[in-house]
């Protein structure tokens, strides 16, 4: 039974194989006469391929055997289309068919003709023409290939749709790129693909090449890498250490090193010499121990991986041992330089313990101030009542106070790094936060926070005139006639506002008037409850804080719809325009408040509701005046997904400074760790994360750790390649990966 089913396999895979075609595509003739238009020689038949290669039928021979061939046997002036080229082609190619021919382009149209030839009896068993516009190549390209499937009695089709329309720039550009490719130019054609990337993003099967070529690229260099380590062992297996020469080839090994900037080989080859005992290493070379060679070449090696601490004890023992040796003063005045930036470092590092509190006080400075700002409801209020007393009180009286003793010597460390941006001038000063709270206890009645700030200025005045803090002196002097000018006006509004009608007697007082005549009555009352309802302090410099009840509102435009309306007949225009008005008035307020309350959903409803309106329309200028109502409240929404975003990002935003602090004091440890952390927040705008992505890869090459910024590079090209952006540092970056050490 096995036996049999066994021969039913071998029988099903020999009709498969009987079935299957093997085709070879051969490079197409230019015939334009135009020199730009020769990479597609090989573009076009690449993409066929590509294509073809999709199809089970088909066995399609790979494009790289065809470039072999061509470069083994020589063509002469032979065009690529004639019969006999194509046969012979062919037959060094093993396909039983194959698909020549040529190209011509008249802009912005392009004809591609092709034949098949049966390479057994070099017969034209078919050809076809198709013809269009050129940036409509892949199009062309497709109707070619079914062509071909169909000549070759094969029913199944291309599985690939067609692809988006590229601009046949872009196709020359891909095209050129295999060809400098085929020739050995790895890093031009990878270039010449990102470039066309950058372009047309959506051109995939550039990217895809792309990628082969960045991996083959890879590939090569890690054999490179194998390579060169097999020369050390070959080399070293084969050194006799007492012949004449062995010095030479173990000097000859430094030097390739050194011109591939192999700086880890260098240091394997070190490790090797180890074995061989102190009489090898005492030879003579160039008129210096062999020892003397390897000891400096370690100091190289970790000078350029940026090991400052082994550097300054293999340069430390470099000098002491080799006194009169050619490379001191070299390797003096290094060691010079490490110990200085080794003294600095550990310097910085005790000053961060002092000042990472300060760059987090100063950002929760900056992030409550801007809460503060745009108070519009109780629970906004609430958070910034605990965050001043739990946060931002107690560090203020840890390091704003501080400052007054650093200024006794202005040149100290201290006072610089307090006045060194972003740490210090770049935020609001506490004072300048601590009166938009205050106008924000005014808003909400809240008495007893009102007291606690009188005392608390007056108690820190006191403090300030003690220590000689002229500077919060100042500002505390400044605070005290705003709340002078601040209580003045709240008193003025709260003597109107106590005048406010209720809701109830709103309601009764506008059931009182049943005709459009006694509008002025009405906007009386309008005017007296808008007080509490739109823009209450308008003198103050927080100008949107708004408490708006869309109870009140709901009232007037209930009692306004009963009324008969406008006559549009009337005669008393002034009449009319104020009704229009007062609706107009009712309806922003009611809008507003649903805003301030983050009733989003309600807020469309209403602003549907006043595009709607009969009234609203028939308002001047309607349509240019709903357009900036909704563009301002457009503009409200923003800000306060702008605060809610504050207290969210916080984490972010403190990352974000202490990255920046780590990078302006050169402790680079510590910014990777920060900027590590930083890359995890996912949410982060792809420009942003492209800066990041360049200060990541700057600070592993400044640790040394060049591996970790190659694959940094890889994930940075990869992530804005997917996004379609195009970074204004990367190209850059490229090119100094030629010249990090290996």
């Amino acid at each position: 039974m096995g036996m049999v089913r066994l021969l039913s396999l071998l029988i099903i895979i020999g009709i498969s194989f009987a079935d299957t075609k093997t085709v070879a595509i051969s490079y197409f003739d230019n015939t334009s006469g135009l020199e730009q238009y020769n990479p597609l020689s090989k573009g076009l038949a690449d993409m066929l391929i590509t294509d073809l290669s999709n199809v089970k039928s088909i066995q399609i021979v790979e494009r790289e055997k065809l470039e072999s061939l061509l470069k083994e046997i020589d063509l002469g002036e032979s065009k690529f289309m004639d019969p006999s080229t194509a046969q012979k082609l062919g037959n060094g190619l093993g396909a039983q068919y194959i698909l020549t021919g040529a190209f011509l382009s008249i802009d912005p149209m392009m004809r591609i003709d092709a034949r098949l030839v049966e390479v057994g009896s070099g017969k034209v068993i078919g050809a076809d023409e198709v013809t269009g516009h050129s940036n409509n190549f892949f199009e062309l390209e497709k109707k070619l290939a079914e062509s071909l499937i169909k000549r070759l009695n094969i029913k199944e089709s291309i599985k690939n749709p067609v692809k988006k329309d590229i601009d046949i720039d872009a196709i020359l550009n891909y095209s050129e790129a295999i060809d400098l490719d085929d020739k050995g130019f790895k890093e031009e054609a990878t270039n010449l693909l990102q470039e066309t990337i950058d372009d047309f993003p959506e051109f995939i099967l550039a990217q895809e090449k792309l990628d082969a070529i960045k991996k083959l690229i890879n590939k090569l260099a890690n054999d490179r890498e194998i390579k060169m380590e097999k020369l050390i062992k070959e080399t070293l297996s084969s050194l006799d250490p007492n012949s004449e020469s062995s010095t030479a080839e173990i000097h000859n090994l430094w030097n390739t090193y050194l011109m591939e900037q192999n700086y880890s080989q260098i240091y394997k080859l070190n490790r090797y010499l180890d074995s061989y005992g102190d009489e090898f290493l005492s030879k003579d070379i160039n008129n210096n121990s062999l020892r003397s060679y390897r000891d400096y070449y370690d100091v190289l090696y970790f000078s350029t991986m940026k090991n400052n601490t082994k550097y300054i004890e293999a340069a430390t023992n470099f000098l002491l041992n080799y006194p009169t040796n050619m490379y001191f003063p070299g390797v003096k005045l290094g060691l010079e330089s490490a110990i200085n930036i080794e003294e600095k470092n550990q310097k910085n590092r005790k000053l961060v313990e002092k000042y990472i509190p300060i760059i987090n006080y100063y950002r929760d400075i900056e992030i409550f101030g801007g809460i503060i700002r745009n108070m519009y409801n109780m629970n906004i209020y609430a958070w910034a009542k605990m965050a001043l007393h739990e946060r931002i009180i107690p560090m203020y009286e840890k390091i704003e106070y501080g400052h007054s003793k650093w200024k006794e010597d202005i040149f100290s460390e201290d006072w610089k790094l307090y006045n060194h941006p972003p740490y210090g001038k770049r935020y609001n000063n506490f004072y300048d936060m601590l009166n938009l709270y205050f106008i924000g206890a005014l808003i909400y009645d809240d008495d007893e926070e009102i007291r606690w700030i009188h005392k608390y200025i007056e108690e820190h005045s006191d403090i300030a005139f003690d220590k000689d803090d002229f500077d919060t002196l100042d500002d505390i002097e400044d605070m005290k006639k705003k709340i002078v000018k601040y209580e003045k006006q709240f008193d003025d509004l709260s003597n109107k506002i106590a005048a406010v009608p209720t809701y109830s007697e709103i309601d009764s007082s506008l059931k009182m008037y049943t005709s459009i005549d006694e509008i002025y009555e009405i906007q009386k009352i309008w005017k007296s409850i808008n007080l509490k309802l739109s823009n209450r302090y308008n003198s103050l410099p927080e100008k949107r804080v708004y408490i708006i009840n869309v109870q009140s509102c709901g009232i007037f435009i209930d009692n306004l719809n009963q009324l008969k309306g406008i006559d549009e007949d009337s005669t008393d225009q002034r009449k009319k325009g104020e009704y229009i008005e007062l609706y107009d008035q009712i309806f922003r307020a009611k809008m507003l408040s649903t805003i301030q309350n983050g009733d989003y959903d309600n807020y469309r409803v209403h602003l549907k509701e006043y595009k709607s309106n009969p009234v609203i329309k028939s308002m001047k200028n309607f349509r240019s005046t709903y357009a900036k109502v909704k563009k301002t409240n457009d503009a409200i929404i923003a800000e306060n997904e702008v605060i809610k975003n504050l207290l969210n990002n916080r984490d972010y935003l403190l990352l974000k400074d202490k990255s920046e602090y780590y990078r302006d004091i050169e402790l680079y440890e510590e910014e990777a760790i920060a900027l590590l952390k930083i890359m995890k927040y996912k949410n982060i705008k792809i420009a942003e994360r492209d800066q990041y992505y360049y200060f990541l890869m700057t600070v592993f090459y400044n640790l040394g750790k060049f591996d970790k910024a190659r694959n940094v590079y890889q994930q940075w090209d990869s992530e804005i390649s997917s996004n379609g952006y195009s970074s204004p540092t990367i190209g850059g970056m490229q090119a100094m990966l030629n010249i990090y050490p290996k």
